[in-house]
């Protein structure tokens, strides 16, 4: 079989290359060994320099900045579950503490043991030592209630020495006025009380004066406005997960578990803040015309 230069030619780069079938390669040289001008093509097509290779650089970034964004994205919708997921876990279990009535609790003593019965209204309950004006250790017993709508409430009861509570067993309803009502054993004179603790206040005077602070210095120091900005945004992501635990309150009965929730609230913001700002800044890259030379 006799194949025409015009085929010949279109195979010779397949050919040239090593890429044609045995047959096909069989009768290409076959046609080669009877055709000088097919000889000087495949000889020009041998001789000439490789092909450059496409850059790679623009591909390796792109493919870095599509890397970004995915990381970015993850970022945003993780700092987003995590807020929301903290905001509602701190609204559901945040302890509403109770005022005391008397059909609260009920005390009854058996031998060496006392026994407390708490209503159905009771979602948890802490005793607690304080001393007292005249340096004896009282228990303090504490009663709240949560925003937890599921699950089936039973009275709460529990079970102390007698002798543990004989200098004095307390009620502190945990309101403003911390009043402590008397429940059973020695009573001393006078009556006394237990404030909510105010150092959360304070934490947040401290984070509102820096992101001030971080912030005029960001919108004054054009060179380190990005870094100075981003330092200010920590502060004020933690003022955002203050408001979101506690809302505009600053006294807390148990400040360790709400500054935990606090800062869980506070990084879910921060990092809702820095991936949003981050994705927004490359969508204005993408749609922004291209500079003119």
């Amino acid at each position: 079989m006799n194949l025409p230069c015009s085929v010949v030619g279109d195979l010779l780069p397949l050919y040239a290359e090593h890429m044609t079938a045995p047959e096909t390669s069989a009768l290409i040289r076959s046609h080669l060994s009877a055709c000088p001008q097919c000889q000087k093509q495949l000889a020009s097509i041998q001789s000439a320099p490789p092909a450059a290779a496409a850059p790679t650089a623009p591909l390796g970034k792109l493919r870095r900045e599509i890397r970004r964004r995915r990381r970015l994205a993850a970022l945003l919708a993780a700092s987003l579950i995590c807020t929301v997921l903290v905001t509602l876990f701190s609204w559901f279990t945040t302890p509403i503490y109770l005022p005391y009535t008397q059909d609260l609790l009920t005390i009854a003593q058996t031998g060496e043991t006392l026994s407390v019965t708490l209503n159905q209204s009771v979602a948890g309950y802490r005793l607690t030592d304080l001393t007292g004006p005249d340096g004896q250790t009282l228990l303090v017993l504490e009663a709240w209630r949560t925003r937890w709508p599921f699950g089936i409430r039973q009275n709460v009861q529990f079970f102390l020495p007698a002798e543990r509570a004989a200098p004095g067993l307390y009620y502190c309803d945990n309101t403003q006025s911390g009043q402590l009502t008397w429940l059973w054993g020695r009573q001393f004179s006078g009556g006394g009380n237990i404030l909510p603790r105010l150092s959360l206040g304070y934490y947040g005077i401290i984070a509102g004066g820096l992101a001030l602070i971080l912030g005029l210095c960001g919108l004054l120091l054009r060179k380190r406005r990005k870094l100075l900005l981003r330092l200010a945004l920590a502060p004020a992501a933690y003022l955002a997960g203050h408001i979101l635990v506690m809302g505009l309150s600053f006294s807390a009965v148990d400040p360790a578990r709400t500054l935990v929730l606090i800062v869980l609230a506070a990084a879910g913001v921060y990092g809702t803040v820095y991936a949003g700002c981050q994705l927004l800044a490359i969508r204005k890259k993408d749609i922004s015309p291209p500079a003119e030379a």
